[in-house]
């Protein structure tokens, strides 16, 4: 599985990639679920290597770390995604699938 930092390069580096409508799902501690924002959303400091911001519906800015985000997907399967066993599920029109 590629790590989410290089996956994260390459969507900022690679415009021909890039060009898909990229969803980053973090696991929120408050809400004790994983939410989506798309990446026209959120932004990343070149500065911080750790963390990714985004503000929500009131405009207060929120900071998540990368080890937070558990899937990245473009409409189409999965690209990163974590789970808690050593199984691999891909989302395929918007149904899970085991690929392993």
């Amino acid at each position: 599985m590629q790590p989410i930092h290089e996956l994260l390069n390459r969507i900022h580096w690679d415009k021909d990639f890039a060009r898909a409508d990229f969803i980053i799902g973090f696991y929120d501690r408050v809400e004790k679920h994983i939410i989506q924002k798309s990446m026209k959303e959120v932004c990343f400091d070149k500065n911080d290597h750790y963390f990714f911001h985004f503000y929500d519906d009131e405009g207060e800015e929120h900071g998540v770390p990368l080890h937070r985000i558990k899937e990245v997907f473009r409409k189409e399967p999965f690209l990163f995604t974590v789970s808690k066993s050593n199984l691999l599920y891909i989302l395929v029109a918007h149904e899970c699938v085991n690929i392993l």
